[in-house]
């Protein structure tokens, strides 16, 4: 059984390495794109409860897209990280509007404006 159980984990692996390169492949196909997401926490009771999230795509890796994200949330509590997400999560059906690289910047600048106006209020 352990001869089995060794020959099925490495059958295992070619399958996920070859996924992993295919997702890799189309997460490439992605980097310099922009996007946005209508965000809101749970229960929103209307439009003024929700906000734009933004995300650009900067490099590829693993089967991954990381991307530069940042909102500005319906308390003006700003949050700018990295994250990684499956090129899948892009996909037509997900919520995420593609955006010109101009929207993404513009959009940036705006929340950079409100971490230094949040500066100024803690300083």
């Amino acid at each position: 059984m352990a001869k089995n159980e060794k020959r099925l984990q490495k059958l295992q692996a070619a399958v996920w390495k070859e996924q992993e390169k295919k997702q890799t492949a189309e997460a490439k196909k992605l980097i310099g794109k922009c996007f946005k997401f209508r965000n809101s926490y749970s229960c929103p009771e209307g439009d003024k409860d929700k906000w734009w999230f933004y995300r650009r795509v900067v490099s590829a890796a693993n089967g991954c897209t990381i991307t530069i994200e940042h909102e500005v949330d319906k308390d003006g509590n700003l949050s700018i990280k990295k994250g990684k997400q499956s090129p899948q999560f892009f996909g037509m059906d997900s919520g995420y509007i593609p955006i010109t690289a101009d929207e993404y910047k513009d959009a940036f600048g705006a929340a950079l404006l409100r971490g230094h106006n949040l500066m100024d209020e803690a300083i």
